[in-house]
C-alpha cells in the first residue's frame, strides 16, 4: 500500500481534519463541544492511486434542554388569541433531571370524554333494564302502580 491511502473527516466547513487515518478509522464524536443545531462530517478517502471518494454526513445536535411546545405548530395558521405552552427538559449535561419535567401537561382529548359520557350513560341505561325489584318492593308506590287501599286503612280516615 502506498502512503497515499488514508482518510480525512471534517466537521462542517472546517479546512483541517479532526481525524487523518488509515482506514479503518475508528473514532468518538464529542458531540458536548458543538452547537446545537445542525451539523455535516465530510468523510474524504483516497486510495493507493490517489483518487479520492467523498461523502457527506448530516446530523443534528441537541445537547440543550429539550423543547415542547403544545398549542403551536410548524405552519399553522393562526387567528385570534391562542393559548400556548412551551416546557423545556433536561439537557445532557444536567445533573439531577426529574423526569416530571419532561411531561408537558397537555388538555384531556375529545374522544376520552365522549367515551367516558358513552360508558357511563350505558351502565345507566343497562342498569334500569336490568332492574327486577324483589316482589315485596314491586307494588310499592315508588316502583309500582300504587296498591289500593286496605279496608284498614279506610277506617283510619274515618
Amino acid at each position: 500500500m502506498s502512503d497515499r491511502t488514508r482518510t480525512d473527516i471534517f466537521l462542517d466547513d472546517d479546512e483541517e481534519p479532526i481525524i487523518s487515518h488509515r482506514s479503518p478509522v475508528r473514532f468518538q464524536l464529542d458531540t458536548t463541544a458543538l452547537e446545537d443545531g445542525p451539523h455535516t462530517l465530510r468523510i474524504e478517502a483516497y486510495d493507493a492511486g490517489g483518487q479520492k471518494g467523498v461523502r457527506h454526513i448530516a446530523f443534528e445536535v441537541r445537547n440543550g434542554p429539550g423543547i415542547a411546545i403544545n398549542g403551536l405548530s410548524d405552519n399553522d395558521i393562526l387567528e385570534g388569541k391562542i393559548p400556548i405552552l412551551v416546557n423545556s427538559y433536561g439537557g445532557v449535561g444536567e445533573t439531577y433531571w426529574e423526569p416530571s419535567r419532561a411531561e408537558t401537561p397537555a388538555p384531556t382529548p375529545t374522544w376520552i370524554w365522549v367515551l367516558l359520557i358513552v360508558i357511563i350513560l350505558f351502565g345507566v341505561f343497562y342498569g334500569l333494564q336490568q332492574w327486577n325489584p324483589p316482589p315485596p318492593f314491586a307494588d310499592t308506590p315508588t316502583y309500582g302502580a300504587p296498591a289500593a287501599p286496605s279496608a284498614s286503612q279506610d277506617k283510619r280516615f274515618e
